[in-house]
């Protein structure tokens, strides 16, 4: 099943630019839409959601932004590798450098060196620095990953701020 997850933070704000896009990519999709805010994991439908996730019924995941999925880095880089493992495929419309498929394609992506033909020292030279390349490469698409999400999250922290310093500033007029 294909899941679009859509979410506002506040009752004033509006779904359907998300469903709009998320439609448009998946005709059939199926539309989880929750008001609720993202700086917490506390969200009834996402809660619900990750459970049939776990449960092998959702089988790919579509978010319209980065943003929708989590504004906290450190937990959003967790559930995207809990579902990652899980064999959820995520994708995020907007940021399509952070699908994993893309994630999936730089861990089977691997530099690979015949080295039978090399004496044992020099195989074993070799196959150390392969090995540290190519670690090397996850780490670089791990912080590709963590990178959107900590911009999502200090998107949310510089609206909120902007939101109390607009207020304090009305207050005072």
């Amino acid at each position: 099943m294909i899941v679009g997850y859509a979410r506002v933070s506040t009752p004033k704000q509006k779904l359907d630019r998300q469903i709009q896009n998320l439609k448009a990519a998946y005709p059939d999709i199926v539309i989880i839409a929750e008001v609720y805010t993202g700086s917490t994991d506390n969200r009834p439908k996402w809660n619900k959601l990750m459970r049939q996730c776990r449960a092998g019924i959702v089988k790919k995941l579509v978010f319209d932004e980065v943003s929708r999925f989590s504004r906290n880095a450190e937990e959003a880089i967790k559930e995207y590798k809990e579902l990652y493992n899980l064999g959820i495929e995520l994708e995020f419309l907007k940021e399509p450098h952070i699908n994993s498929r893309i994630y999936r394609e730089a861990t089977e992506r691997k530099i690979d060196i015949d080295t039978d033909t090399m004496d044992g020292e020099t195989a074993n030279l070799i196959n150390t620095v392969i090995g540290g390349l190519n670690d090397y490469l996850m780490a670089i698409a791990e912080k590709q990953i963590f990178l959107a999400f900590d911009h999502a999250q200090k998107e949310r922290e510089f609206l909120s701020r902007r939101t109390s310093e607009g207020l304090k500033q009305a207050k005072l007029m």
